[in-house]
């Protein structure tokens, strides 16, 4: 009964949006499916407790209830000469500013692949949530903070631009360096696993027929980097030495169970939003730390401890399960404040998501639609951790609002509109 309801919201939500791939069709859908295939217990998975599946589909609702609440309607000033809307800007990309965003971005990568040593036949030892561990306080600064928020920025920005801009040729060119530089040091699928969620995003919005999605694919380098990803893709999962089809399900199996096991490992402990948004606040708290040569950090210490353990520690949760990772958005919450935590949190999600996806859907510029695709990446993100008590995923919102694009100012007057940069 649970997942029809979820499924029915699904469908309400598209109805009223009019797009196939909005924020709550996306997370609805995606925990119908981790809610069913966990419920299975296939390959020997533990049964979870019915407490954590309620706990999921009370957030759930939470955030679709805060997804369709009326947006408040755009305030119009009028003058004598003047009219001043929401809308009379656009966002034009600055070329030159990314050319050397990702440059700076590789340099780091290079600097901290050379700090830590780097050996093919051992590329998984830097893993995607262990990579602080090794190199020198500098390079771990400046990777943390520099280059990864940039990979986060361009893995949306370049897609972007492809579909909807110029296709620079250089900005390609420097963001494929990138994302072969950013596998490297993560040793994982993740760089190409945002690519293609980016791709089908943004095909989804460009496209809206058969037609169109033939003429798409009649690009011959589209159709090159499209394949060349998807193989990577298949190649990396191979590599983890699981069954595909084992594998698959394991991904999407698992995160109740996480979500208990986790959730029964902070008895008594609170984090009263700290959790789920520590990404806004670590880059204060790890300066502080090593300006002043602290041991551990200042606020919060428990809270990023807690939080490391999940990704880092190995728990076995059936017969053939020994997992990391995974304890989704709804562990995050629920450390934050239990049952009040998932339903608050969750709420706000939903209205922040509505506020991205109804600005991008009335300015429909590069900006915003790569703000977009970045939101959308830490809602479909949703069964592995909250993306926003990730530090590079915030700063990643900032990189695109404030250094990938200039904004051209439209004033209209009694004669016309003027463009102001």
């Amino acid at each position: 009964m649970m997942e029809e309801i979820l499924l029915i919201l699904a469908v309400v939500s598209i109805l009223k949006t009019k797009k196939w791939l909005n924020p709550a069709s996306v997370l609805l859908i995606l925990w119908t499916l981790i809610i069913s295939f966990s419920r299975m217990g296939l390959y020997g998975l533990n049964a979870t407790d019915e407490k954590f599946y309620r706990l999921i589909f009370a957030g759930l609702l939470s955030f679709f209830v805060g997804f369709m609440l009326p947006k408040r309607r755009k305030r119009i000033l009028i003058h004598k000469s003047q009219t001043y809307t929401d809308n009379n800007s656009s966002c034009n990309m600055n070329y030159g500013i990314c050319y050397i965003a990702l440059a700076v971005c590789i340099l780091i990568t290079l600097y901290k692949l050379r700090d830590i040593g780097f050996d093919f036949s051992n590329i998984t030892l830097f893993g995607e949530l262990d990579r602080l561990s090794y190199g020198s306080k500098l390079a771990n600064l400046l990777y943390e903070f520099i280059a990864y928020p940039l990979y986060n920025t361009f893995i949306c920005v370049t897609v972007v631009d492809f579909f909807f801009g110029k296709r620079d040729k250089w900005l390609i060119v420097l963001t494929v360096v990138m994302c072969g530089s950013w596998m490297l040091i993560s040793g994982g699928r993740i760089a190409i696993i945002r690519l293609l969620i980016s791709i089908v995003l943004c095909m989804a919005l460009k496209t809206s027929t058969k037609r169109k999605i033939a003429k798409l694919f009649s690009n011959i380098r589209f159709v090159a980097v499209f394949a060349v990803a998807c193989a990577a893709f298949v190649y990396l999962t191979v590599l983890k030495g699981f069954e595909p089809l084992f594998n698959i399900y394991s991904d999407f199996a698992i995160q109740p169970k996480m979500f208990q096991y986790w959730g029964k490992e902070i008895t008594g402990q609170y984090a009263y939003g700290a959790a789920s948004l520590f990404g806004f606040i670590y880059p204060f708290l790890y300066l502080i730390k090593n300006l002043f040569g602290l041991s551990k950090l200042p606020l919060g210490s428990n809270v990023y401890a807690n939080i490391d353990k999940t990704f880092n520690d190995w728990i076995t949760l059936g017969t053939y399960y020994r997992c990391n990772a995974y304890s989704s958005c709804f562990w995050y919450l629920y450390y934050d404040g239990r049952t009040i935590g998932i339903i608050i949190g969750m709420l706000l999600w939903g209205i922040f998501c509505k506020s991205i996806f109804s600005r991008m859907l009335e300015c429909f510029d590069k900006k915003h639609i790569s703000i977009y695709i970045l939101m959308m990446i830490g809602v479909i993100y949703s069964f592995t951790d909250m993306e926003f008590s990730k530090a590079n995923y915030v700063l990643a919102f900032l990189f695109i609002s404030k250094v990938c694009f200039c904004k051209t100012k439209i004033v209209f007057g009694k004669t016309g509109g003027k463009k102001i940069e």
